[in-house]
């Protein structure tokens, strides 16, 4: 009986959650309860590892609440109700639980030395307990701030300096009529003069400008200007792009891999897809999946799928190619225009992100990517202009699925290149 009783709770703790997701760290449902509504004791990745201590310090406060003052009894309550506010209201995200971080911590210190300080040998050993637990957090973190503080004073590694070169361009390069939309990086607005929205005036030209990330550069905007991490694109008309891609189908692509030519096989592990066709290989993958061929109104395609689903893993998988400075594959060139052009689709389950993605290392790796949205076969395209210096070369398809009844189809993977003419 109690064997039955845990092994169907340790079952619900593996499920998704249905309020949650893995973007905000609650995919499961042991994910809603340690990082979502017992967030503010059990965040250790936002909050440290000394939260949790409050949990004994509130049962020592009950037991002995006969004897405590009228206004300590009040101000126990008023943190009881915040904390059950911030635990059922703002689980989701991690600031509103940062909120009691202020408060929790100052009290676990002056509340338990108020408690033990006429109990020597307990106080040193608590105290040694919360000095190792400090450490402890301490050493863990100490990657994640060292980046923001090199990154803040503009040294450290490539990729965490400061973008002069950016900056620069922004300066003389942008129109001063132009709108530079900035996803949350204000040093648009401690180094450069450029609006952030439109005003009365007409707008010639619309950028924006982030970090760390990509902002479907092969579909309504083209990347601009690149340095150390930060991105600044300007938006595109879709007649360009039209007849982009017209151009590229006229040329021939320096890669293609046409599946309808390939011969036909069963459901089998995608780990064994270079048995098949060799020149596609998994890139990056948490969790397993499945893969095979698919023929419906005269299109072949290989259909993957999710076959085995880990405890709180969310599923992942990038496949594609990889190429470096020597590899004759792709033969490409510093300051070469690098596109993409995947025929596909997806099952109408509603999941998660579908993209195809080209990414150069130098110092650090730098993506561009196009998501997919829909079920109906489409050419996905995503262009990148390789950086000079750069080390190796992968693209793409990266796939996020939230369960095993979700697919999707490749039937076409097309790579062009445009020679640097400077």
């Amino acid at each position: 009986m109690i064997e039955t009783v845990f092994e169907s709770i340790f079952t619900w703790l593996q499920k998704d959650s249905s309020i949650g997701n893995f973007k905000r760290e609650i995919g499961s449902n042991f994910d809603l309860w340690c990082n979502g509504y017992l967030g503010p004791f059990f965040r250790f990745k936002v909050l440290g590892w000394l939260n949790w201590l409050v949990f004994p310090l509130i049962g020592y406060f009950l037991i002995t609440i006969k004897s405590k003052k009228r206004w300590e009894i009040a101000l126990f309550l008023a943190l009881m109700v915040s904390i059950i506010f911030i635990c059922l209201q703002g689980y989701a995200n991690s600031r509103y639980q940062l909120t009691l971080f202020p408060v929790i911590t100052p009290l676990i210190f002056l509340y338990g030395y108020d408690i033990l300080k006429t109990k020597k040998r307990l106080f040193m050993v608590m105290t040694l307990l919360c000095v190792c637990l400090i450490l402890g957090n301490i050493y863990i973190s100490c990657q994640k701030y060292c980046y923001y503080y090199n990154s803040a004073k503009g040294s450290g590694v490539p990729g965490t300096r400061f973008p002069d070169k950016l900056i620069r361009y922004l300066n003389e390069k942008v129109d001063q009529n132009a709108v530079v939309e900035s996803k949350n990086q204000p040093i648009l607005y401690y180094y450069t003069d450029k609006k952030s929205r439109p005003d009365r005036a007409p707008v010639k030209d619309y950028y924006v400008l982030l970090r760390g990330d990509s902002l479907n550069g092969g579909r309504r905007f083209e990347l601009l200007m690149e340095d150390q991490g930060y991105k600044l694109y300007k938006k595109i008309s879709p007649v360009h792009i039209r007849k982009k891609l017209e151009q590229l189908r006229e040329k021939k692509p320096k890669f293609e891999l046409n599946i309808g030519k390939l011969p036909v096989f069963n459901k089998t592990s995608l780990n064994k897809i270079k048995e098949y066709i060799p020149s596609l290989e998994i890139l990056g993958k948490r969790n397993d999946y499945n893969f095979q061929s698919h023929f419906e109104k005269d299109i072949m395609s290989i259909r993957i799928s999710l076959s085995n689903r880990e405890f709180n893993v969310k599923p992942i998988l990038q496949l594609g190619i990889k190429s470096n400075r020597t590899s004759s594959i792709l033969n490409i060139r510093d300051n070469d225009m690098l596109y993409l052009i995947v025929r596909m689709r997806q099952s109408k389950l509603k999941g998660g992100s579908t993209k195809i993605f080209i990414q150069d290392q130098t110092a650090y790796w730098a993506r561009e990517t196009s998501e997919y949205k829909g079920d109906k076969w489409s050419d996905i395209f995503v262009k990148k202009r390789i950086r000079e210096g750069f080390k190796k070369i992968s693209l793409g398809i990266y796939w996020e699925p939230l369960n095993d009844k979700e697919w999707i189809e490749l039937s076409l993977i097309q790579v062009f290149v445009e020679r640097n003419q400077s």
